[in-house]
Order: C-alpha cells, then sequence, then structure tokens
C-alpha cells in the first residue's frame, strides 16, 4: 500500500506525496512517519525530506533518524537570523555538527546583499548564486533539471549532490550504497 504514494519521474527522483489537503496532514501520526523512513530506507539510497522551517513532532521524528540535516536558509537578514537559532536548537537536540549542512540559497530579486558568515557566525557549506534559470523554473512550478536540463545552474546542483556521499561517509562513517548492496546480497 505505500508504493502508491510515491509518484515516480522518468530520469528524476521519486516522491512521496504529502497530504492533499492541509488538514490531513495532521492525520499523520509519529509512528506512521517513523515506519515510512523505515521502508523508504530498504528502497532507496537517499532519502530527502522536505519539511516545513518548524520544528514540530514530525519533522524532530524525521531529523532524528536523518544521516544528515540540511538546514536551507536564504540571503536576509531575517532568514539568517532564523537559521542561527535553528542551529543552535541542533546544538541542544544534540545534532552533531557532522550531521548538519547549511546551504543559503540567494535566489532573490531586489534584496540588499547581507554578510551570512557575520550573521550565522559561521561560513554557509553551500552557496547557490542567484540564477534566472533557478527563478524561471520556481515561477513555471517544474524542477530545472526538467524544465531545463541544459541549465548551467545545475552545475551547483551536481557539485552538492556529488559531494553526499563524502559528507555521508564522514557523518555515519558508512557507506549508503555498500549499505544496500550488502542488504540486497542478503535478501537473495
Amino acid at each position: 500500500m505505500f508504493g502508491s504514494y510515491i509518484s515516480m519521474v522518468h530520469d528524476g527522483p521519486d516522491l512521496v506525496r504529502a497530504a492533499e489537503r492541509p488538514g490531513h496532514g495532521q492525520l499523520v501520526s509519529i509512528p506512521s512517519i517513523q515506519l515510512a523512513l523505515a521502508n523508504l530506507r530498504e528502497r532507496y539510497q537517499y532519502i530527502l525530506v522536505d519539511s516545513p522551517p518548524s520544528l514540530s513532532e514530525h519533522v524532530l521524528a524525521a531529523v532524528d533518524t536523518a544521516d544528515l540535516v540540511w538546514a536551507i536558509t536564504g540571503p536576509t537578514r531575517a532568514e539568517l537570523t532564523a537559521t542561527k537559532e535553528l542551529l543552535k536548537l541542533f546544538d541542544r537536540l544534540e545534532v552533531a555538527p557532522g550531521r548538519r549542512l547549511v546551504i543559503l540559497d540567494e535566489n532573490r530579486l531586489d534584496i540588499p546583499a547581507v554578510d551570512a558568515e557575520e550573521i550565522l557566525g559561521r561560513r554557509p557549506d553551500v552557496t547557490i548564486r542567484f540564477s534566472a534559470e533557478i527563478m524561471a523554473a520556481i515561477d513555471s512550478g517544474a524542477p530545472l533539471a526538467q524544465s531545463d536540463p541544459e541549465a548551467e545552474s545545475l552545475g551547483t546542483i551536481a557539485e552538492l549532490a556529488a559531494g553526499l556521499e563524502d559528507r555521508l561517509l564522514r557523518a555515519v562513517g558508512r557507506n549508503p550504497a555498500r549499505g544496500l548492496a550488502r542488504k540486497a546480497q542478503a535478501s537473495s
């Protein structure tokens, strides 16, 4: 039954659909989230949970099981200040610094530049510079890889993806692909 909630995109990531109506999301329990994540770990090498910028019990259930926790922030003083507070909360929750990745997304129009490093007290791990291609993809509602597969901006995203395996190795001391290969061999 769980598979019926997964949308598969040719040459793209498989996506677990969110609740169709906002009120339905409240019906999802913490044990069901944990079960879904366990089910996804059996099927996929990498799982990315895109959550709202709140740390509800539902989001914390995903953070607890995550190998890496990405904090994606914007370039405004308000966003960076909120991200700094989130990083303090991660300290209190004992989310190890090696499991955190701070990504600064500079894709906004007409905003004054602020010094992200000064506000955060550290450099972002990755900075996605402003790109008209990314803005067009956002406006169209389609992922950049689908709307413009030849876009130069995909290089930054590819670099981010290429660094994940190394980051996972350092964060959790295992290669997720090797773990899945052993699991597949054991089941065959």
